[in-house]
């Protein structure tokens, strides 16, 4: 059979042609067998996405393989392709959002997880984290990252996404429209995770205060209270309603503005230098917060676990 147009070489030595929307693909079939499901569409070439062309009979000089029809979105599957015939260079170091919805489809019509895990891991889903993305790309993250059976990605996904938002994650249309092959039930398990980030903001917010709360007298109460009028004035003083409507990622951004003041004594009129505020002579509020909140983060509480979302509550959040 002649083809039109020369085929895309993802293996100039394949011995199989797929034609992708018009577009004919050069590929190794032994390559996709890291597909099963791809590997043996192939090999029956009957589905109602995938069917077999007809074959005719090869040139007597060349032969050019029976080619195999495919409607999928071409750059998404050459992609595909491209990491199961282990094309390192032919590969993009990054994937937008589209190419993240497109892909989780394909990882699980396709039944190729294993092929794409070390892939998925290192080369996209770290990296794309680091690109402050919006929530809605973050989402597609977490999709494919679970299609992939990704716990380390479904940590640093999830992780992720609940610094992105206030409100929660039951009643965030996009989630709910967009849960693909996730369980319903994943966005409970979000809710939870974000109420123990607030809770430990809170905490983390509050411990300036608890640390000198020891010192009763004018100098750290005065202390304490410019720090209070401070988070009241970027909108992050706890029980407020400019608090509750920030994300865990607002509140930081917020604390890294607040001045630094160094705790001194000198105005201390209770006892002089044996009064209990001595001891945190050289306190810098602002780093202190700036720890605790980042702390928040440390726990497995605020992670996404996929044990758990298969029933089987694991050891770390019993």
């Amino acid at each position: 059979m002649n083809l039109a147009t020369p085929p895309v070489e993802v293996d100039s030595k394949g011995d199989l042609v797929i034609i992708c929307s018009g577009i004919p693909l050069l590929v190794t079939k032994s390559a996709l067998s890291l597909s099963p499901r791809l590997y043996e569409l192939c090999a029956i070439g009957n589905d109602s996405s995938l069917r077999r062309g007809e074959a005719q009979s090869p040139q007597p000089t060349q032969h050019v393989p029976t080619p195999i029809y495919v409607a999928e979105e071409p750059y998404i599957f050459l992609l595909f392709l491209n990491v199961l015939h282990h094309n390192t260079n032919a590969r993009p170091r990054s994937l937008d959002a589209v190419a993240w919805t497109s892909l989780s489809a394909l990882v699980d019509k396709y039944i190729c997880r294993v092929a794409l895990l070390d892939e998925g891991r290192r080369e996209w889903l770290q990296p794309s984290l680091q690109h402050g993305l919006k929530a809605e790309d973050v989402w597609r993250l977490l999709r494919f990252a679970y299609n992939l059976g990704l716990q380390e990605g479904m940590s640093g996904v999830s992780r992720t996404i609940v610094q992105m938002r206030s409100e929660p994650f039951t009643t965030w249309d996009f989630a709910k429209n967009n849960l693909g092959d996730m369980p319903r039930a994943i966005l409970d398990h979000l809710d939870r995770c974000q109420g123990v980030l607030f809770s430990r903001t809170i905490q983390a917010l509050s411990s300036v205060t608890t640390t000198m709360a020891v010192s009763r007298c004018a100098s750290a109460q005065a202390y304490i209270g410019k720090y209070i009028q401070e988070l009241a004035a970027k909108g992050i003083l706890p029980e407020t309603r400019a608090f509750r409507e920030k994300t865990y990622l607002q509140v930081v951004g917020e604390a890294r503005r607040i001045p630094e003041e160094i705790y001194i004594n000198s105005k201390c009129g209770r006892n002089g230098p044996e009064c209990e505020c001595v001891k945190h002579i050289g306190f810098a509020q602002k780093q202190h917060l700036l720890r605790q909140l980042a702390r928040c983060l440390d726990t497995n509480n605020v992670v996404l676990c996929l044990r758990c979302l298969g029933d089987t509550e694991c050891e770390a959040h019993r």
